[in-house]
């Protein structure tokens, strides 16, 4: 009789975590570039029509200058951001915070004498600094009241959310190939126990053929779990190069694309192979603690378990033994029997 019992796994669920963030990442990331696809230019933007949240993308090449003590185009500063003011639609201007030090570096150039085209995009939000009114009566002829006072266009980076996504799709993708090829559990797992029914005995003796059985198949349990170690291990190992590589790469490529928090941006780029070194790296662990050796043994006396060689030696004594045992009592008849057999006297 088969009896089968559904559970959860932990192990299952530790790995859908980073799935559930590589799907979060991915999913974010293509709603994120496909509003700025509808993002609005400057000609766009007015009073009226501007809201927090839309996404502006253009040229900045044209700005806002005063020239009353020293010629600059900043009007305040704000952390790390400079801000400069960009003429929109109507005869109005808006204040835009440039985060970015190679966008401050050419808006400066442009404020020297040089035409080069800035690209610029960004996001209208409220505005966190208040009005310079004192610079922009520097600015002869210019009516401060020309300026959007409410809100700002706070600079981004459009290649974070295409970063995003591929980071996101690489973790999803790494998951599902592990997950598929059975390297990681799945969540929800089933067992099945197969029960014996023993006969009735109608001696002292045990069911020597049934506990045989038994041995048997957990030898046949040990040996095959023994064998998916090893290839587990000599995966592990090539994950392990892998990771090492992918960190190199991700440092390399993370330079390419400019952000305001290069760290940050390493680390996300780095994140894929974390996640293999880890993964690899808990193969080879997994393998090493069962591997025959003074290692496995070394250990096996600090956490104290029994490592998979020891057992399946054991489970091979148990085996000669007991197959010895039954030898001895099938030569002595038989022992016990399905039915009580009355004689007539």
């Amino acid at each position: 009789m088969k009896t089968t019992k559904t559970y959860i796994s932990r192990s299952g669920i530790i790995w859908c975590i980073p799935f559930l963030i590589g799907m979060i990442m991915l999913i974010s990331g293509i709603f994120e570039q496909e509003a700025y696809g509808k993002h609005y230019s400057f000609e766009e933007i007015t009073p009226d029509s501007i809201q927090i949240g839309d996404y502006v993308a253009g040229d900045i090449t044209s700005f806002l200058v005063t020239g009353d003590t020293y010629i600059t185009a900043v009007s305040a500063e704000y952390n790390s951001s400079q801000v400069y003011n960009v003429p929109v639609g109507d005869g109005y201007y808006i204040r835009v915070l440039v985060s970015n030090p190679l966008t401050q570096q050419n808006l400066f150039d442009n404020m020297n004498g040089s035409s080069k085209k800035v690209g610029f995009s960004g996001v209208v939000t409220s505005s966190p600094i208040g009005f310079n009114d004192g610079w922009y009566r520097q600015v002869i002829g210019f009516d401060p009241s020309r300026v959007i006072q409410d809100v700002v266009i706070q600079q981004i980076s459009t290649n974070w959310s295409i970063t995003r996504s591929l980071l996101g799709l690489e973790i999803v993708v790494i998951c599902l190939i592990f997950r598929l090829s059975g390297v990681l559990p799945p969540i929800l797992s089933r067992e099945e126990e197969e029960a014996y029914l023993q006969a009735k005995k109608y001696t002292r003796s045990h069911n020597i053929e049934y506990e045989l059985e038994h041995e048997r198949k957990k030898l046949k349990t040990l040996e095959e779990r023994m064998v998916q170690l090893q290839k587990e291990y000599r995966l592990g190992l090539v994950l392990l190069l892998l990771s090492v590589l992918g960190l190199a790469f991700a440092s390399s490529v993370s330079q390419i694309y400019p952000n305001v928090f290069p760290k940050l941006q390493t680390l996300l780029f780095s994140l894929p192979s974390i996640l293999i070194l880890m993964l690899g790296g808990n193969m080879v662990y997994q393998y090493l603690k069962h591997a025959p050796g003074k290692l496995s043994r070394y250990y096996s006396g600090i956490k104290n378990y029994i490592p998979l060689p020891l057992e399946i030696e054991k489970c091979k004594l148990n085996i000669e033994a007991l197959e010895e045992k039954l030898a001895q009592e099938n030569a002595l008849g038989p022992i016990y029997c399905d039915e009580i057999i009355y004689a007539d006297f």
